[in-house]
């Protein structure tokens, strides 16, 4: 169903993430910010200017998440002021996120039928360890069946192919969901009036350079995720040059209110625009990055920032050979320097 959605929507093909951690990127998705501020705007609980500005046009505000959102207070200043959080009680990971659908279409039809606007975050979770679904979407075989043993040294040989097709298997599933989610919205009459955006909090890596999961490397695989943004009137675009989860609230906004909205502090940029320039992607830690991978002009430098100094780790070209730092990369890490300092005070 993406790959169909695809064709219809904008489609962001080298999209990051801010972070290989969850609470990091998702900072950078609603307040168009640095993850590096994560820790301040959490300790003074400061909510994203987006959504209060968008709470005062009288947007009601929703979280419909297949999982907790206490996680860093997340669900204290993330969404916004008093926002609506719907979390199922029971059920597995797949069964939560159905039900997770389930709300979000009703929200859908509630507004179209109230005319009131809204903004609702979805959380989907089957794609998250250890990638439970139903056994109607075992696709991809030979699949792990039942608990996951992630102790396991095999899972890193001979099941490595069993591990990444249960993977599959549980992106199916949350394709099925999308569908049913777009379907719903579709049938309540709101589609023509809905933006959506789909994407990935971070990517998930299966042993391709030496690690599993995400929270530890800053390549491809924990960084890159899918980026699909439906908005009515606009049709096929690829958005070919690179985007990161920093320019995706600025975009919404310059979307709902047709104008640039300067009375916000984004540090990302329009998706639509021809602005082009670095992406940071912030290396996942309790408070604050210690590390980022800048990624501009086909070039990739990986630097560590921890206890004051800058450390140049790595330069790599597109395809991970070692290279010479262009006049762009000179460029993308001053720019992080900037950013970094930009909202200190």
């Amino acid at each position: 169903f993406y790959t169909w959605l695809s064709q219809d929507t904008i489609e962001a093909s080298h999209h990051y993430s801010s972070s290989n951690t969850t609470h990091f990127g998702l900072f950078s998705l609603f307040y168009g910010l640095n993850p590096y501020y994560f820790h301040d705007f959490r300790l003074g609980l400061i909510p994203p200017a987006g959504l209060t500005l968008l709470e005062d046009y009288g947007y009601d505000i929703y979280a419909t998440a297949a999982r907790t959102m206490r996680w860093y207070d997340q669900d204290k200043f993330l969404l916004g002021r008093n926002p609506e959080i719907f979390i199922p009680e029971t059920g597995k990971n797949f069964e939560r996120d159905r039900m997770v659908t389930d709300r979000s279409i009703e929200i859908a039809r509630q507004h179209q039928e109230s005319g009131e606007p809204y903004l609702n975050f979805i959380y989907y979770y089957t794609t998250h360890a250890d990638y439970e679904h139903p056994d109607s979407h075992s696709l991809f075989q030979p699949s792990i069946r039942g608990k996951v043993d992630f102790s396991d040294q095999a899972l890193r040989g001979e099941k490595r192919h069993e591990l990444v097709n249960r993977y599959r298997n549980a992106i199916h599933y949350v394709d099925s969901e999308l569908k049913r989610l777009v379907d719903g919205i579709k049938k309540a009459g709101a589609w023509d009036n809905t933006i959506l955006v789909f994407t990935g909090d971070h990517g998930e890596e299966f042993f391709e350079e030496n690690t599993f999961g995400h929270n530890s490397n800053l390549n491809e695989y924990q960084t890159r995720v899918p980026f699909l943004m439906h908005i009515p009137g606009k049709g096929n675009i690829d958005v070919g040059k690179q985007t990161s989860h920093m320019d995706v609230m600025q975009t919404i906004l310059g979307e709902i209110f047709k104008a640039a909205v300067e009375d916000i502090q984004f540090q990302g940029r329009n998706m639509l625009s021809k602005e082009n320039g670095a992406v940071y992607v912030a290396k996942a830690h309790y408070q604050k990055p210690t590390a980022y991978a800048i990624h501009v002009m086909g070039q990739k430098a990986v630097v560590n920032i921890d206890g004051g100094f800058m450390e140049i780790e790595s330069i790599a070209g597109k395809n991970g050979e070692t290279v010479n730092m262009n006049r762009g990369l000179h460029s993308g890490i001053a720019g992080l320097v900037h950013q970094i300092k930009e909202l200190r005070n």
